[in-house]
């Protein structure tokens, strides 16, 4: 029976080994397969047990004389499968977390028994691993199949490898881009190695090399408190900063052009080392970041600034749009004059409007946006695009030539208009709504 001879070597030498708490890492066998030997043993009169200790029978002597135990390289067993065995996986999932996301290691699992056995000083793969991270920190991009090509062998299974490997990314992280179908993946987690395990075609790794410039701890400052020359740090708080940011600020056009390039090269980035080393220095400077000076820095802050406000300068913008239309200069006037001909208004928008206008608790920003969220009727502005900007202020327009023909007929009004303008607006008002809309955008549009 497979690994009988391993489990009769280690009862010669140690009759309580089923005491041992470690006996999975001594055998390198899981519990069941231990379980299933030592039934084996015993019932095949190789094994006796006395005074709960189990010791070789002649029967059993003899049969390790006939079949010889010879450590490998590897004690535990289930590495030297050329298919890793689920419980294998299992592990490995552990282990990364372990190394990756921190978690605690359970002991005498077989995750720990992974760490004893490739990880510790004195491994028998103590030379392995350190071609591996060789290879791997020789700074060109490096294809994670033909890493697994060149140190899988029939003394090495790919088993081994995987758990060398997850070890030597974890411990330079820092340093080593990334890449999955291409595109750099900012979180080396267990899933992304999970990955990178069983679909090793689409991964790429490579060192991150750049020159070691002042500039770079200056860019780093604009996105953190600490400082940084690691242009991984610089490359993922950048990206952090940029996922974060509204769906209105990554899709407006409203942007100046050197911002506009600055976010859109951003986006669009494949390779963190490109990006701060060659293309948004070109876009902000025209330069190589080698030769970026202050001018470079100062246009990267703005750019930053700029994205930073872009949606808070929207909802700004639409405010001032809504009290210019509606000629008034604060929330209590305006409030005043909605209540004033509250009993006049039967259009059922105006209805609704006039809810949201007399609203007292809300703070000025949530107060505009509530209004702009019901007379868009779609979504909050953060999540705008330029057209809906453009589609607010035609409705904005509409409701508020309504509201001031109304206000102008009903006696209530707190604004003096001439005759002349007063018929305007019922003239307004009579237009149908195509008319309205044309006329609207001409206004809007200067």
């Amino acid at each position: 029976m497979e690994h009988l001879n391993k489990l009769l070597f280690h009862i010669e030498s140690t009759p309580e080994l089923f005491k041992q708490k470690d006996i999975g890492f001594i055998l390198g066998l899981t519990n069941t397969q231990i379980k299933d030997l030592k039934k084996s043993a015993i019932e095949n009169g190789f094994i006796v047990e006395r005074q709960r200790q189990f010791y070789l029978t002649d029967l059993g002597k003899t049969y390790i004389q006939e079949h010889p135990f010879t450590p490998s390289g590897v004690n535990l067993e289930y590495l030297k499968f050329e298919k890793m065995p689920p419980i294998l996986t299992k592990a490995i999932r552990c282990l990364a977390r372990h190394l990756l996301e921190n978690e605690e290691l359970k002991e005498h699992s077989i995750e720990t028994y992974l760490t004893q056995e490739l990880l510790s000083g004195n491994s028998n793969c103590k030379n392995l691993r350190e071609e591996i991270e060789k290879y791997i920190l020789q700074g060109k991009k490096i294809k994670l199949t033909e890493l697994f090509e060149e140190f899988v062998s029939k003394d090495y299974t790919k088993s081994v490898v995987a758990v060398l490997l997850l070890d030597v990314l974890a411990k330079n992280r820092d340093n080593l881009a990334i890449y999955e179908k291409l595109q750099f993946q900012l979180n080396l987690n267990q899933l992304m190695f999970d990955r990178m395990i069983f679909c090793p075609q689409n991964f790429e790794i490579q060192k991150t090399l750049m020159e070691e410039l002042p500039i770079l701890e200056e860019i780093s400052l604009v996105l953190a408190e600490k400082s940084s020359k690691n242009i991984l740090d610089i490359t993922k708080a950048l990206i952090h900063f940029i996922r974060e940011l509204d769906k209105y600020t990554l899709n407006t056009e409203r942007l100046s052009k050197k911002t506009l390039r600055f976010r859109n090269v951003i986006m669009n980035a494949k390779d963190p080392i490109s990006l701060f080393n060659r293309d948004i220095p070109k876009v902000l400077s025209g330069k190589m970041l080698v030769d970026c000076d202050e001018e470079f820095l100062n246009n990267y802050k703005t750019a930053i600034k700029e994205l930073k406000k872009a949606t808070s300068n929207m909802v700004e913008e639409i405010n001032n749009f809504f009290f210019e239309s509606f000629r008034s200069t604060s929330r209590k006037e305006l409030t005043e004059r909605f209540e004033a001909i509250e009993e006049f208004i039967g259009e059922k928008e105006l209805k609704i409007l006039i809810n949201n206008v007399i609203e007292k608790e809300a703070e000025d920003t949530l107060w505009i946006e509530r209004i702009a969220t019901f007379i868009n009727k779609s979504r909050v502005p953060k999540d705008w695009s330029d057209e809906d900007v453009a589609d607010f202020k035609v409705k904005v327009k509409e409701l508020a030539i309504k509201f001031l023909a109304l206000e102008s007929t009903s006696g209530k009004i707190t604004i003096v208009f001439d005759d002349k303008l007063n018929n305007l607006f019922k003239q307004l008002v009579e237009l149908t709504q195509a008319e309205k809309n044309i006329l609207l955008r001409r206004v809007i549009n200067g």
